[in-house]
């Protein structure tokens, strides 16, 4: 079960689960192997990923940027005289892990952002022994340019970090319901960390918040989103009564920001949005 690009060469204590949606093209996911394999994150984490369709599209692009960094990292140790710790690089179809397509009872379509999370009991119940922290992260929209993990290292194994900004929810008729709005915390879906069990238990909720969710506005007629559902999960405290839920609202700075910026203000940041 699933394509091994790369050994490692020691055990790793993080994990990085980086998930790539049906339209990420191979451009998309060079950059952000690029910016990965640059950030430092490779010698301390192996590198899971996850895709929506066929995962064969990506094999060479993925193949072409280790080897590239395999070379330079090569040329380093020849000069220096250093070693290095070499992660494992693993991707995984959606299939594989999600053969029965659990949510198709509850969508017509499903997508790779709700789709991922009917993935993640198998793959991280495998592996629950092997890592203490874990970080999920889509492709698309984020790029890691240093450790991320830093923010839960010494937090409990239940801990789990969360991105979140204010959103206020109210009337149209501002004056005659302006006593009613009322803001609430919005979750970033596309990047969790946190330690290897509160990771675990929040995806398993999250799976069963989708199916209620799904079901509700099935009724309703409309649509709701991934974050949307996230948001409402993590508001409810007695679904993640056994997870240590730590919010931020750190934020995360555009990619087209920073690239007026000095190029040592990158340091600044670990994550960054496309």
């Amino acid at each position: 079960m699933g394509t091994l690009y790369r050994r490692g060469t020691k055990a790793m204590h993080d994990l990085i689960v980086s998930h790539v949606v049906e339209d990420v093209t191979e451009d998309k996911l060079r950059l952000f192997l690029r910016v990965l394999h640059r950030s430092g994150i490779t010698s301390k984490a192996d590198i899971v990923f996850l895709f929506g369709s066929s995962s064969s599209r990506f094999n060479l692009v993925i193949h072409e940027e280790n080897d590239s960094f395999f070379n330079l990292i090569q040329h380093y140790k020849a000069s220096n005289n250093k070693g290095s710790r070499d992660s494992v690089f693993m991707g995984f179809d959606v299939n594989e892990l999600d053969p029965e397509n659990s949510l198709a009872g509850f969508l017509d379509h499903v997508p790779m952002s709700f789709r991922r999370w009917a993935c993640y009991p198998m793959l991280l119940g495998r592996i629950r022994r092997n890592f203490k922290h874990i970080t999920l992260v889509d492709v698309k929209s984020m790029m890691l340019l240093s450790d991320p993990l830093g923010r839960v290292r010494n937090r409990s194994p239940e801990s789990v970090y969360l991105l979140t900004k204010e959103s206020s929810t109210g009337g149209k008729h501002s004056k005659r319901n302006s006593d009613k709005t009322q803001s609430h915390l919005q979750v970033n879906s596309a990047i969790l960390m946190g330690g290897a069990r509160g990771i675990r238990r929040l995806a398993n909720a999250m799976l069963t918040e989708i199916v209620r969710a799904t079901m509700q506005h099935k009724k309703k007629k409309n649509s709701i989103s991934e974050s949307e559902i996230l948001s409402q999960l993590v508001g409810n405290g007695y679904l993640l009564k056994n997870v240590d839920l730590i919010t931020s609202t750190e934020s995360i700075q555009e990619a087209s920001s920073l690239m007026s910026s000095s190029s040592n203000s990158t340091a600044d940041y670990s994550i960054i949005q496309r």
